[in-house]
């Protein structure tokens, strides 16, 4: 593995160019509720966490409501409404380089 020179500014490291793979498969979590009556002390409860690139390449863009389809062990997710559109901040760090 590479590891960065301490010696070497950080603007003339090579970046690495982002890409959007979607993972081939995720795990179902567990968090938990607080306890009631009905269900015990504690309720174990399934979650899942979708993150990455390749979900804005596919049209789920910050802020997107989403419409959530559900059957027996199938979820569908679609796109109910575009959000608006966020003028995005420039990292000072790039502000220093181009100013």
């Amino acid at each position: 593995m590479l590891t960065p020179r301490e010696d070497e500014p950080d603007d003339m490291r090579p970046m690495r160019k982002p890409y959007a793979r979607p993972a081939r498969s995720y795990r179902v979590g567990a968090l938990t509720y607080p306890g009631r009556e009905e269900y015990g002390p504690t309720e174990i409860v399934p979650y899942l966490k979708l993150r990455g690139r390749w979900l804005d390449k596919l049209g789920f863009d910050v802020g997107a409501r989403l419409k959530v389809e559900a059957t027996h062990g199938s979820i569908t997710l679609k796109v109910a409404e575009r959000p608006v559109a966020l003028v995005k901040k420039i990292l000072r760090k790039l502000q220093r380089r181009t100013g």
